[in-house]
């Protein structure tokens, strides 16, 4: 979009025009599912993240200075990034830990008498599959591996030997992921 189209749509948009802020957000909507697939935020469905994209571009276009040499569009990719890592921190806040480990529980007749049952959230399941099989994986790599792949999560490889030691565990977790 050129420039000057843009500067006078995100004036109107400044001044309330909601064609404007509209023609804006569905140019720079594609930025908002490029993140989407990024990020894991529990709960949200397709509609949220528009809803949340469309908040950060309103916020955005109210604070943009084209005098500060940013582009209208690495500015709200920026400001849309840092919403959403204030949303993840959000929803992994200690206090709010129990929300996620906690399933419901209803009562349901099985077999002709009533039942307590819980019911657990998909995530949590995913979590314990992932869990689990990580525990596995771990148990097919060599010590100096099991070493390399713990400390390259944390920084990366400087040694030839570590990026080689990485490499036959990547290697090994793609097999293991196709194989398990």
């Amino acid at each position: 979009m050129e420039e000057e189209i843009l500067e006078l749509l995100i004036e109107r948009a400044k001044k309330g025009c909601s064609y404007s802020f509209a023609y804006i957000f569905e140019t720079y909507q594609p930025i908002v599912y490029r993140v989407k697939r990024v990020y894991h935020l529990m709960y949200f469905d397709t509609d949220d993240w528009l809803q949340e994209g469309r908040i950060c571009c309103y916020k955005s276009i109210q604070t943009f200075d084209r005098k500060k040499g940013a582009t209208f569009g690495s500015f709200f990719r920026m400001n849309f990034k840092n919403h959403v890592f204030s949303l993840i921190r959000h929803q992994e806040a200690y206090k709010r830990r129990a929300d996620k480990e906690t399933g419901a529980i209803s009562v349901e007749e099985i077999d002709g008498t009533k039942a307590l049952v819980e019911k657990r959230s998909s995530e949590n399941f995913k979590y314990i599959f992932y869990k689990e099989n990580a525990l596995l994986f771990s148990d097919s790599l060599s010590e100096y591996e099991r070493q390399v792949f713990v400390k390259n999560t944390i920084e990366e490889c400087s040694q030839l030997k570590d990026k080689r030691a990485l490499s036959r565990v990547k290697k090994k977790f793609m097999h293991y992921c196709i194989n398990p």
